[in-house]
């Protein structure tokens, strides 16, 4: 499978994704005429599964191979998922270092003052604006 079917492929999944799974439980319903929360969602989700299905369908053999780094970005997304599942039981306070620690290593970041800025600062300042100054839940 070359890398634009295989893309293709993904973006209707992810639309198919959304329209059974995150919409249903991420919006609320609401008993109205008209536009609703999970009018735009929808229609783009629909328009995430056409546009994949076509670029599925219309794929000629494409000169770009699947590249070598998938297994790093499989780990990066696995990583995100693990993380966003976990923040749940502990909290973004307690597991956002470790995420920022491992993508930024992830990056080649070597430094020490901007792995410590990355690592403490930026999780720190984001719950501080997020969580304390706007009272509104990470995750």
């Amino acid at each position: 499978m070359n890398i634009d079917r295989f893309s293709g492929a993904f973006i209707a999944l992810m639309g198919l994704l959304m329209l059974y799974v995150v919409i249903p439980f991420g919006v609320e319903s609401v008993d109205v005429s008209g536009l609703t929360p999970k009018t735009f969602p929808v229609w783009l989700s629909w328009l995430m599964v056409i546009a994949g299905v076509i670029q599925f369908i219309a794929a000629n053999k494409s000169a770009v191979k699947m590249p070598s780094g998938l297994l790093r970005i499989v780990f990066l997304c696995s990583s995100f998922a693990l993380v966003i599942y976990v923040s749940s039981f502990t909290g973004f306070i307690f597991i956002s270092p470790v995420l920022a620690f491992v993508l930024m290593y992830f990056m080649n970041e070597r430094r020490p003052l901007w792995l410590g800025l990355g690592v403490f600062a930026v999780p720190i300042g984001i719950w501080l604006i997020v969580d304390v100054m706007l009272g509104r839940e990470l995750i």
